[in-house]
């Protein structure tokens, strides 16, 4: 049998297909080994000049900055709510819910709007709002598109409510910062950083101690110490001189008598508004002694800063 041609030829073919088998093998083997040298070689370092720097342990890429608070759905409820409620405490004149509501200069301009309700008496407004819309959202503050009107009763002349209010995080809470009354920011209209704003003359100080230049009036905050043992009166009209050396006259006088060794403070106001980069105001007022009927005249320049 073994011997038999038969048997030699499967012997034969048996060696063969073993032989191929081992060539595939063998070229696999080649092709893994290839390959690892090639993987190898595009990872491997290329070799430098010197040694090695040594490598921090702290050593770290930088980390990024941390994220800024967002800006959620509730916030932006909470904030159009807050002017919306904002604008319907104004119309009601409620001063003293006002200002926890607001922050920076617009607390300053409450007070000042209550020292003239104060003297004007209590009026109501009407209303009209017809956009309250966040329009923009970056960190702490937040502008809002404000749209609508709000009448006092007369002489008053509806004041529009035309562009951004200005609404910051304070503390955690959102408050009123700006708003738009007439055209014109009221922070950027209101100053109560002054200049060369006091004169006193026998015994009576004037302290002018805010201007705000509104589209449809200048209003002259000031207070009124009277250093005397009488008492002094200061319900008279003023003037007020703009850069040009215009005067105007016919003011609205809030000042009433002020009583001795005590101050006042009230306002001058003119419906002749000024430009709001106005730097300077002339304040020209007369103040009587009431026991000599002797007038004391104030001329002050007051210089506007922002």
């Amino acid at each position: 049998m073994r011997g038999s041609p038969i048997v030699k030829a499967a012997l034969g073919l048996g060696i063969a297909m073993l032989r191929v088998v081992a060539a595939r093998r063998h070229r696999r083997a080649m092709t893994w080994v290839a390959l690892t040298v090639l993987l190898a070689s595009c990872s491997s370092t290329p070799p430098t000049s010197g040694p090695s720097p040594p490598v921090s342990p702290t050593a770290a890429l930088p980390s990024p900055p941390p994220a800024s608070p967002t800006f959620s759905v509730d916030d932006r409820t909470a904030v159009e709510d807050l002017v919306r409620n904002y604008f319907q405490t104004v119309a009601t004149g409620d001063f003293q819910k006002l200002k926890p509501m607001a922050t920076g200069e617009l607390v300053k301009a409450i007070g000042f709007q209550q020292i003239v309700a104060n003297v004007l008496g209590p009026a109501s407004a009407t209303l009209d709002l017809t956009k309250v819309e966040v329009a923009s959202a970056e960190g702490g503050e937040v502008t809002v598109d404000v749209q609508g009107t709000i009448t006092f009763p007369p002489p008053s002349r509806p004041t529009s409510l035309d562009g951004p209010a200005i609404v910051e995080r304070v503390h955690g809470e959102w408050r009123m910062a700006d708003y738009t009354r007439g055209g014109r920011s009221l922070r950027e209209s209101l100053f109560t950083q002054l200049k060369d704003a006091r004169q006193e003359k026998n015994g009576v100080v004037l302290q002018v101690i805010g201007v705000q230049l509104r589209d449809d009036a200048t209003l002259v905050y000031a207070t009124i110490t009277n250093k005397n043992t009488h008492s002094v009166s200061a319900n008279y009209v003023a003037s007020f001189v703009d850069p040009k050396g215009n005067q105007y006259d016919n003011s609205d006088v809030g000042f009433n008598q002020v009583a001795a060794h005590a101050s006042a403070t009230s306002y001058y106001g003119w419906l002749n508004p000024l430009p709001v980069k106005t730097k300077t105001i002339r304040l020209i007022a007369k103040v009587f002694d009431d026991t000599t009927v002797a007038s004391d005249d104030f001329d002050i320049h007051v210089s506007l800063i922002k």
